[in-house]
């Protein structure tokens, strides 16, 4: 039996820094590592807790905000319309009078 102690004390790993280093700042991918053999389950326990703690966070700091109800903002440009532009103006008129006939232009094409 003295032989069986030292061999599950080689078995258990020590501390593992770079890991909880991992499930701290990125625990969406190193938590996962935790569910190996060699991790107790108060590591797991911390490390998921610490897990889904953040996934809350994530989902209620957008549902205090109005992002989707928010529309984008309407461009109100009052513009006031041109003298030449109205139907009342002669402007409008003239450059339609100063048209060559069609007609006259397609009987002298054809000729």
């Amino acid at each position: 039996m003295a032989s069986i102690a030292p061999l599950a004390e080689r078995n258990q790993r020590k501390a593992n820094l770079p890991l909880y280093l991992g499930v701290g700042l990125l625990p969406y991918v190193f938590v996962w590592f935790l569910l190996r053999k060699e991790h107790s389950t108060q590591e797991r326990v911390i490390g998921f807790g610490w897990f889904a703690l953040l996934i809350c966070i994530m989902m209620f700091a957008n549902s205090g905000t109005d992002a989707g109800k928010r529309t984008p903002p309407v461009a109100s440009l009052s513009v006031a319309p041109s003298p030449a532009l109205t139907l009342a103006s002669p402007q409008v008129a003239q450059p339609m009078a100063a048209l060559p006939d069609v007609k006259a232009a397609g009987s002298a094409a054809g000729s």
